[in-house]
């Protein structure tokens, strides 16, 4: 008997132009056969009863089938494609479900009559916490489907479907995306928690010890035991809901307050944020599925607490280390957080720096490429619900960082700034070819040798952003002059480039 791995199921989707992988577990010593189409593979198992069966790589393909057997057992495995599989990671803002999603009726309808959906297939890693939790269930987890399934649909990555849509009507492959991703987690809960130690995010290691010691291990095991009863329970699944459609302030300080005795998961081995929690739980189930990169989503969790300051080492930590177990150089696309001011309990604090370490990573690794949304924000609401369009801009950055088409794939940005007139700051920006404004620009700041100077307008031209400051008039020459613009923790930007991509957050400093 064998047991194949979680992803190797009906309706699979395997990496285009890669070695097919296919991982299972059997006795140890036991021969496995595989025959793909017209090609066969045989592998024996090691020690530990696990084997690969390897295959050629491949072109494109659909409708394939592949037989698996040993002296006791077949498994027939339909319905295959081979095109190009991206892992949709992340926190709430990847997880986002396409029924709350704005554009959620179009989508669903799309799907049901659409042909092309065939050429897309979904798959949710299940959510597990912690070994034995088995109470958060969800039919569209666990298994691969096309998006005419729309029950299962309506519970996908909005973010991941959007880009898979993107990217096989553009590129004419099938697409899968495999949505890996829990809302509220922290990047450390992906990641070994050996991967932080001897270095500054040894940090969590010393809050996830100390939080631990608050509790006997009997205590930590009865509390957030008793709590995720609560936590899964469909009762608090239908009080939450409204909240991912969006609700005023009001309405939200209600629910703090109808909540403010409900049970709580305590920090410790059955938090979904414990170092390498959700690594051991939900990520080592798909490792070794050969993909082409990841989509990641995430940040809101790593902001404050001191924290954000140390973002950069963070993505940079977990970037190689799956780049390292997937053996394969994978791109990363990341998505850099969206403004907004308040949300239940949660606040903006530190957004500007992670926004400026998520820049950082992108800059220094040639297959990271970063989509700056700072025009899709909401003030009380941390979900923007333009999920389509932000998996818009991720599909353009591979398809031109992989596929080599060329396009705009990045928003405006900073790159000069002039003392242009008495009164008078041009920034000069290249990202395009035009700059044009859509809606309110409210984070544009001016700073004369540290004292606020009052911007009295602005006006666009070609690819310049030319600011009237009054206060330049009166400033002796070797002034220090800095610009902020979109820098601020909250901050709206609603400039584009001719691609409609939006104007990405910079600052700088020159004298006069």
């Amino acid at each position: 008997m064998f047991t194949l791995g979680l992803l190797y199921q009906d309706q699979m989707i395997l990496q285009r132009n890669q070695e097919i992988r296919i991982l299972g577990t059997t006795t140890p010593a036991n021969l496995i056969t595989g025959v793909l189409e017209d090609v066969t593979s045989t592998a024996t198992a090691d020690a530990s009863g696990s084997f690969v069966l390897t295959f050629p790589k491949r072109e494109s393909g659909r409708h394939l089938t592949l037989t698996i057997s040993d002296d006791t057992q077949e498994v027939t495995l339909h319905d295959i494609s081979i095109g190009d599989i991206y892992i949709a990671g992340g926190q709430s803002n990847m997880e986002f479900f396409l029924q709350y999603e704005a554009h959620w009726a179009d989508a669903k309808a799309d799907a049901a009559c659409n042909p092309a959906s065939q050429n897309i297939h979904l798959f949710n890693v299940p959510q597990i916490c912690f070994e034995g939790h088995t109470s958060r269930q969800n039919d569209a987890y666990g298994h691969w489907f096309t998006p005419d399934v729309t029950d299962d649909l309506a519970c996908f990555s909005a973010p991941g479907y959007y880009f898979a849509k993107e990217i096989n009507a553009k590129e004419d492959v099938p697409v899968g995306i495999i949505g890996c991703n829990w809302g509220g987690s922290t990047a450390t809960a992906w990641l070994p928690a050996s991967e932080l130690e001897d270095c500054d995010l040894s940090c969590y290691l010393q809050e996830y010890a100390d939080a631990c010691a608050l509790y006997s291990e009997e205590e930590m095991k009865r509390i957030s035991l008793e709590a995720w009863v609560w936590e899964d329970s469909k009762e608090n699944g239908e009080a939450f809901a409204p909240l991912l459609y969006g609700r005023d302030r009001n309405w939200q300080l209600d629910y703090i307050k109808r909540c403010a005795h409900n049970p709580v998961i305590p920090m410790g081995p059955y938090n979904i944020n414990r170092p390498g929690g959700l690594y051991s739980t939900m990520l080592e189930r798909i490792i070794g599925f050969p993909c082409l990169g990841v989509l990641w989503y995430q940040g809101e969790s790593d902001s404050g607490l001191g924290h954000a300051k140390f973002y950069d080492q963070l993505l940079k930590k977990l970037i190689a280390h799956w780049r390292k177990v997937w053996n394969y150089d994978l791109y990363f696309f990341i998505v850099q957080l969206a403004p907004f001011g308040v949300w239940l309990e949660c606040s903006d604090e530190d957004y500007a720096t992670v926004r400026q370490r998520q820049r950082q990573v992108a800059d220094e690794d040639d297959r990271v490429g970063m989509a700056s949304i700072l025009d899709l924000g909401s003030y009380y609401d941390i979900h923007p619900k333009e999920k389509k369009e932000v998996g818009r801009r991720l599909s353009l950055l591979a398809r031109k960082m992989i596929y080599g088409e060329d396009l705009l794939c990045e928003g405006p940005r900073l790159t000069a700034i002039e003392h242009t007139g008495r009164t008078e700051l041009t920034l000069h920006y290249d990202g395009g070819t035009v700059l044009t404004q859509d809606s309110c620009i409210n984070d544009i700041r001016v700073q004369l040798d540290g004292q606020q100077g009052l911007v009295e307008s602005y006006q666009l031209s070609a690819m310049d952003l030319i600011l009237t400051v009054p206060a330049l008039a009166l400033a002796p020459t070797g002034t220090a002059i800095t610009v902020d613009v979109g820098t601020a923790d909250y901050g709206e930007l609603h400039i584009h480039n001719e691609a409609g991509l939006a104007m990405q957050p910079g600052a700088m400093t020159i004298r006069i």
